[in-house]
C-alpha cells in the first residue's frame, strides 16, 4: 500500500481546516440570520399588538363619544354637543383619557363635507349626503339628526415611548321606531314574516337589521292625545268641534278620537265629498249633498248659517259612523274614495307636483296637506290620491274578509307633505298648528280600544296589496298590516307588519324619518338611542391628532 508523502498529508490538513472554518461561518451566518429573523419578527408582533391595541382604543373613544352623547336622543338633535368648537371636543381633557397600554381622544362634528377650517380630500363626508338642512351645512346646528365621531390614541411602551397608533371616524344617528323600513311591537322582525327571497333583497331597503335604519322591533310610540266624550257633558272633547247631529248621539264618555287630528279633519272643507249623511239615532238619515249637483262638504263652524241648519253638510273631511249606537258612531263608517257618483268622496286635497294629467292635479293651488278622518273603515279604489294623511279607527272587528279596515284597488296615491296654509287660504279656525299629520301618510289607531302592548294588538287590519298603489310618507297602525305587493316610499311601523310578497318594495325616506315624530304622538327610543352607521366605520390610512379640528381620513 503506498503511503502519502509529508507534503500531500499537509495539503489534505489544510483543506480540511478551510472547509471546517468556512462550515462554521456558514453555521454562524445562519445563527445570525435565524436571530435576526427572530428578532424582526418578535418586533412585528410587538408592533402588531400596538397597532391592534391601538385601534381597540380608538374603538373604545367612539364608544364614550356615542354614551356621552346618548341625550341627543331625547333632544333629537345633536345640537347641545356641536354648538361651538369646545363643545365638539365633549369635555375631554386635552391630554387625553388614560386606558390600559395609552390614551384616547373622541370628538363630534355635524356631518358637512367641509367642516369650518377643514382642507384637503377626501371631503369630511360625501356633498351628496351632508347635512343641508335646506341650505348651506352649518357646523352648529343638526338638521338630519346624523354626526360624524373622530376618536384616536395613542400607545405607549414601558419607557413611554408611543409604539401604536390609530385614528377612527363613523357616523352616528339618532334611532326612533320613526326611523326604519319596518318595525314590529310583537316581538318578530317583519324581515322574518317574509315569503322565501323578500329578507336582504330589495324588497325591503335596508334589509339588514344591523343597519340604523333598517327591520327593528320595541315598544310601538302611541298618540298622546286621546279625547272622548262631550265636552258638555263631562267628557274631554270641545263642543265648538262637533257637528250638531252628531252632538246628539254623544255621551260624556264616548267615543273617543284622536286629537288634533280630528279636529282637523272636521274643519277642513271637502269640495269633493259626494255622501254627507245626518247621523241619527236610527242611523244615517238624510243626505245633504248631491252626488253631480250638490256636491262638497264645508268645514265645520256653529256659527255659519248653513251648519246652523244642516249641520250634514258641514262634516268636512270627518266621517262620522251610523249614530244607533255609540260604538257604531265611533268604528261604523265604510268609506269609498274614487271617482264613481256613488263613492262617498273623490280627491281628498290636491296635488300641483306631478303630471297634469295625473288624478288630483290642480295647478292654480299649491300642494294640499289635509286630514281625511274615518270613523270606521276606507277603501281607496281607481284613479284617486289622498295628498295628506289617512286617518282610520277600523271597526273594531278582528279578522279579514270584510273586517279588513283599509283597503286598496285600481290605480291610487297616498302622499304626506309638510303642513301648508289650508284650502281656503287661511289657518284652520279654532284649530292649533301645524294643522297636518305629516309625515304620516296612514295612521290606523282605534282610540277607542286599549293600546297595544307587546302581547297583542288592536282588532284593525290594513290590506295594503295592490301593486298599482304607492304610498309616500310614513304608515303607522297599532294592529296588523299585510303587504302583498305595495310601493312605499317612507317606512313602516305597527303591532305586526308582515311583508308577504316580493314584488313588494318597502324603501326607508330619511326625510319622512327625520320629520317624526307626528303631531300629538310619543316617541320612545327603540333601546339603543344614538346608533352607529356600520357601513362608515373608517380606519384612516394616516394618523392625526384632531384636537384642534377635523382633518381628511382616507
Amino acid at each position: 500500500m503506498p503511503r502519502l508523502s509529508p507534503r500531500n498529508a499537509g495539503a489534505e490538513q489544510g483543506s480540511a481546516l478551510v472547509a471546517a472554518i468556512l462550515a462554521m461561518l456558514l453555521l454562524s451566518v445562519f445563527a445570525l440570520s435565524v436571530s435576526v429573523l427572530a428578532d424582526i419578527e418578535a418586533r412585528l408582533g410587538l408592533n402588531q399588538k400596538a397597532t391592534q391595541q391601538a385601534v381597540s382604543l380608538a374603538e373604545a373613544g367612539l364608544e364614550h363619544g356615542r354614551n356621552i352623547v346618548r341625550d341627543a336622543a331625547t333632544a333629537l338633535d345633536f345640537n347641545a354637543y356641536i354648538g361651538d368648537a369646545t363643545a365638539r371636543r365633549l369635555g375631554l381633557p386635552g391630554s387625553g383619557i388614560t386606558l390600559g397600554p395609552g390614551k384616547y381622544w373622541v370628538r363630534v362634528d355635524n356631518d358637512c363635507a367641509a367642516p369650518g377650517g377643514f382642507a384637503g380630500t377626501p371631503p369630511f363626508v360625501p356633498a351628496v349626503v351632508e347635512d343641508s338642512g335646506g341650505g348651506a351645512c352649518s357646523d352648529a346646528d343638526d338638521n338630519n339628526e346624523t354626526v360624524v365621531m373622530t376618536a384616536w390614541s395613542e400607545v405607549t411602551d414601558g419607557a413611554g415611548r408611543v409604539v401604536g397608533r390609530a385614528r377612527l371616524r363613523a357616523h352616528y344617528t339618532i334611532g326612533n321606531p320613526w326611523k326604519h323600513s319596518c318595525y314590529d311591537q310583537d316581538g318578530q322582525l317583519c324581515i322574518d314574516d317574509a315569503v322565501g327571497g323578500c329578507n336582504n333583497n330589495p324588497c325591503i331597503d335596508p334589509s339588514d337589521p344591523r343597519h340604523p335604519n333598517g327591520p327593528a322591533k320595541g315598544d310601538l310610540p302611541i298618540p298622546s292625545d286621546i279625547r272622548c266624550g262631550l265636552q258638555s257633558l263631562g267628557g274631554q272633547i270641545p263642543n265648538a268641534d262637533v257637528p250638531t247631529d252628531v252632538q246628539a248621539r254623544m255621551t260624556g264618555a264616548a267615543p273617543c278620537v284622536i286629537y288634533p287630528y280630528y279636529q282637523w279633519a272636521v274643519r277642513q272643507p271637502a269640495p269633493f265629498r259626494r255622501v254627507c249623511p245626518r247621523i241619527e239615532a236610527t242611523g244615517y238619515g238624510t243626505d245633504a249633498c248631491d252626488a253631480t249637483t250638490n256636491i262638497g262638504t264645508l268645514a265645520w263652524d256653529s256659527t255659519n248659517g248653513t251648519c246652523i241648519t244642516t249641520p250634514q253638510k258641514c262634516h268636512g273631511m270627518a266621517f262620522f259612523g251610523p249614530g244607533d249606537t255609540v260604538t257604531s258612531l265611533a268604528t261604523g263608517a265604510d268609506v269609498d274614495v274614487g271617482t264613481n257618483n256613488n263613492d262617498d268622496i273623490g280627491c281628498a286635497g290636491s296635488q300641483n307636483d306631478g303630471a297634469a294629467g295625473r288624478s288630483c292635479y290642480d295647478g292654480a293651488s299649491p300642494d294640499s296637506s289635509v286630514v281625511v278622518y274615518a270613523m270606521g273603515k276606507i277603501r281607496l279604489d281607481n284613479n284617486v290620491e289622498i295628498n295628506g294623511t289617512v286617518v282610520v279607527h277600523g271597526n273594531g272587528i278582528a279578522g279579514g274578509g270584510g273586517n279588513k279596515d283599509f283597503g286598496l284597488t285600481g290605480t291610487n296615491r297616498v302622499t304626506t307633505r309638510p303642513c301648508n296654509t289650508p284650502v281656503g287660504g287661511t289657518p284652520l279656525a279654532g284649530t292649533a298648528s301645524p294643522y297636518c299629520g305629516y309625515p304620516l301618510a296612514i295612521l290606523a289607531y282605534n282610540p277607542n280600544e286599549a293600546a297595544p302592548t307587546s302581547a297583542s294588538g288592536q282588532t284593525i287590519q290594513l290590506d295594503l296589496s295592490n301593486s298599482t298603489s304607492l304610498v309616500s310618507g310614513l304608515i303607522y297602525t297599532g294592529g296588523t298590516a299585510d303587504f302583498s305587493p305595495l310601493t312605499v316610499d317612507g317606512g313602516l311601523i305597527g303591532w305586526d307588519v308582515n311583508i308577504t310578497n316580493t314584488s313588494s318594495r318597502i324603501t326607508y325616506n330619511p326625510t319622512y324619518g327625520n320629520a317624526a315624530p307626528p303631531p300629538a304622538f310619543s316617541t320612545p327610543t327603540d333601546g339603543a338611542g344614538v346608533l352607529l352607521f356600520p357601513a362608515t366605520w373608517v380606519h384612516c390610512t394616516y394618523y392625526a391628532n384632531e384636537t384642534g379640528g377635523p382633518t381628511p381620513c382616507s
